[in-house]
């Protein structure tokens, strides 16, 4: 393969693009991104304008393959992050809190059509991401037969996919975040390619969220009535100046797009009850819901 070939990638579940521009950055071409919320697909075709695929909001299992006009071989790597409430604690808890059943939520199925574009397109890799809760889920186990193996109705010479799964931390990469999550990759096994994840940076190299963020301006947060959903005011997003240059290397990092004089965008504070408001301000750092007062719980503490 030259050096001068970038890999195609397309992004199912894309969201705003977070595993697109990973991808970019590390060479390839992103050619598409399918996702049903209008105000990630909006950030997705802004910043990742000159793609094939530029699709609108798009309801994946209703997608005919044929509105790609993508090829089988077109698709180098596959990529994506199939919705994860389904299988995330805090999902889950909520969800029985509701009276729903999280196994029988349709989200829970939604790799199914990751799978189906795997079948069809046979890239020759793949990357599929989730929290790390699914690993312990009974389902994960036909995920991965099916990521490997593909459906029943496949073609005898389907060479399916050799895959490996790691939970990983995102600290350990250098993202200002005790995150943990849950990566599937995959190779097709007619190629010599050998599966692995990168190297963990070191504990002493992490980098703090006060780190990351104290350059950002101080913002205050929009108060609304409880269960007052449809009263959100609109914000809009006017750029900010940073309080100062740059003081360690990440911050450098984020800013390496930007002109000395420009400021940051999309920092913009959400709205908050009243309730929510008053028990941000009694929690401590390192504080747990548990530990709120019972008379301003409005949820279990288990489901935490």
């Amino acid at each position: 393969m030259s050096k001068a070939y970038k890999p195609r990638v397309l992004d199912l579940f894309c969201g705003a693009g977070g595993m697109s521009l990973g991808f970019q950055n590390a060479g390839c071409r992103i050619i598409g991104g399918i996702e049903i919320n209008p105000h990630a697909v909006r950030t997705h075709n802004k910043n990742f304008s000159d793609t094939i695929v530029h699709l609108s909001p798009t309801d994946i299992t209703t997608l005919d393959l044929n509105q790609l006009n993508l090829e089988p071989g077109d698709i180098d790597i596959l990529i994506g992050a199939p919705p994860c409430q389904v299988f995330s604690a805090i999902g889950i808890g909520k969800m029985r809190h509701l009276g729903r059943k999280p196994e029988e939520d349709p989200r829970s199925f939604l790799y199914q059509h990751f799978v189906k574009f795997l079948n069809y397109f046979r890239p020759h890799f793949f990357v599929m991401e989730n929290v790390n809760t699914l690993q312990s889920k009974p389902i994960f186990t036909q995920i991965c037969e099916d990521l490997a193996n593909g459906t029943r109705d496949l073609k005898s010479n389907y060479p399916g996919y050799e895959i490996e799964f790691q939970v990983l931390l995102s600290a350990d990469y250098g993202v200002p975040q005790l995150r943990k999550r849950l990566f599937v990759i995959g190779k097709r096994k007619d190629n010599a390619f050998k599966l692995v994840f990168p190297e963990k940076l070191s504990n002493k190299e992490y980098i703090s969220v006060g780190q990351a963020i104290s350059d950002l301006p101080d913002l205050e947060p929009i108060s609304l009535r409880l269960g007052n959903r449809s009263g959100r005011p609109k914000q809009i997003d006017n750029e900010k100046a940073y309080l100062y240059s740059p003081e360690n290397s990440y911050q450098q990092k984020m800013r390496i797009h930007k002109q000395e004089s420009e400021g940051v965008l999309n920092h913009i504070c959400r709205s908050h009850n009243d309730l929510d408001l008053e028990i941000f301000g009694l929690m401590k750092q390192g504080d747990l819901y548990r530990d709120i007062p019972e008379e301003l719980k409005r949820y279990r503490s288990d489901i935490f």
